[in-house]
């Protein structure tokens, strides 16, 4: 709307003559948006909002509180914001019953400051150092990877990436967090808990293992899987069959 608003004006320092309504209705804005704009009318886009809680040294303050602990990968929760906010009007009023943020106050100051709000994804600390694009970069993995499998002769049929997911018995859910991160934001999880795991896998020559569950169990049962043809475990010496993991 913006935009052609901008153009709507261009037009008319380029036609003084033009017709207001006819020009409006040629970009497709409203008429009155127009005419206020031509009597010097600034949008509201970039204006500071009217009655705000905080001040502009107190919302800078807050917002570099939000991104030190975004950068330190602590969860930042939409309640943390509003219990920060409301700990800023309590030490400025110095009063017990000083004023809080509103229902949606939290909301709209984040949106204002371009902040996010995005699924949290767990993940093992030991898996979080290979999110760091600069050490992968720094060790030029990939191409020491593709020099390894140049060197030894390694075919693509024995070349298999496999993915796993977990899911912790005890552990919460994802939570919905705050950053202006654009990628998968993650957060460590305890090692002592039982869990079920889904495992698939892929090979560079494209086999595929059916995906499949690892439960934990006290004995074991070859019979779940020595009487299904698609099982993973299989002698390595017959062709075109995955190794076992």
């Amino acid at each position: 709307m913006e935009a052609r608003t901008q153009a709507a004006l261009r037009h008319i320092e380029n036609f003084p003559g033009a017709k207001v309504a006819t020009v409006a209705r040629e970009f497709g804005v409203t008429r009155d948006r127009l005419r206020c704009r031509l009597q010097g009318r600034p949008p509201k886009i970039g204006q500071r909002a009217r009655n705000t809680r905080l001040s502009q040294p107190e919302g800078k303050a807050l917002c570099r509180y939000i991104d030190r602990l975004d950068n330190v990968n602590l969860a930042v929760r939409v309640e943390f914001v509003t219990d920060a906010a409301n700990c800023i009007l309590r030490e400025r009023s110095g009063q017990s019953g000083a004023p809080t943020v509103g229902l949606n106050w939290t909301s709209r100051f984040l949106k204002r400051h371009g902040y996010f709000k995005k699924r949290q994804k767990k993940l093992h600390a030991e898996r979080q150092v290979s999110e760091d694009i600069t050490r992968v970069n720094e060790y030029r993995y990939f191409q020491r990877l593709q020099q390894v499998v140049e060197d030894n002769g390694i075919p693509a049929e024995d070349i298999w990436n496999m993915d796993e997911t977990g899911f912790r018995i005890g552990v919460g859910k994802d939570q919905l967090i705050v950053t202006k991160r654009k990628r998968a934001h993650y957060f460590g999880i305890p090692e002592n808990r039982e869990s079920a795991t889904a495992i698939e896998a892929i090979s560079a020559n494209g086999e595929v293992v059916p995906a499949f569950l690892i439960l934990a169990g006290q004995m074991h049962m070859a019979s779940c899987y020595s009487t299904h043809t698609y099982w993973l475990l299989k002698r390595r010496d017959q062709p075109g069959v995955a190794p076992a993991f």
